[in-house]
């Protein structure tokens, strides 16, 4: 075979060849950019950090989900806000917040499942509060080993905030109080009643 023809018979099958290749290589990364597009990418910082640079940061139960407008951004949390330690809104108000993204890709039906088992669970919510709506930092907050109740707590103390703690034993101080000066109320009208009751039998 002379030399030219075979120059030529390897162009053609290098171009047969790399046609397939290309679409897959294609494929591969149109795949890879709607995983990411889909799962955000989690990066791990300080819980202080997070705390001071989110604009809003709320004490929530969740009452409900639903499906986002917007399809990338998944589902909706509906929440009741019992403590809003940052952000615009009211204490004991209905509020809505995203479903956070940090993590691997979810479908649709993952994120409805996941935001199905929330319900009835309270969750310490921060990040960015936008047209009603809060978005959470897409931030793995370190460290993780902690319950939401105790998120809850160190935010309170952090922010120079009761804790749900001395919330309580301010509770408890006042109804002690309050009792006490009942009970004295009761001794004081016994004692006149009986001086009142002693003085008439002696008149």
């Amino acid at each position: 075979m002379y030399p030219h023809r075979r120059l030529i018979r390897n162009q053609q099958y290098g171009a047969i060849v790399g046609h397939p290749m290309k679409v897959i290589l294609l494929a591969f990364v149109l795949l890879v950019a709607g995983a990411t597009a889909a799962g955000a990418t989690c990066v791990s910082a300080s819980f202080e950090d997070v705390l001071s640079s989110s604009d809003a940061v709320w004490w929530v139960t969740v009452t409900g989900s639903q499906p986002s407008a917007w399809a990338p951004r998944g589902e909706i949390l509906n929440v009741k806000i019992n403590d809003a330690l940052k952000g615009p809104v009211t204490v004991g108000a209905a509020g809505r917040a995203y479903l956070a993204s940090c993590g691997p890709f979810m479908t649709a039906g993952e994120e409805k499942q996941t935001a199905e088992s929330m319900v009835g669970r309270s969750f310490l919510l921060m990040g960015s509060y936008e047209k009603g709506i809060l978005s959470p930092d897409s931030t793995v907050v370190m460290p993780q080993a902690t319950s939401e109740d105790e998120k809850y707590a160190r935010a309170l103390k952090d922010l120079g905030r009761a804790t749900p703690s001395s919330h309580r034993w301010a509770a408890w101080l006042t109804l002690g109080l309050l009792v006490g000066l009942l009970v004295s109320a009761v001794l004081v009208m016994r004692a006149r009643t009986k001086r009142s009751n002693d003085a008439a039998q002696a008149g």
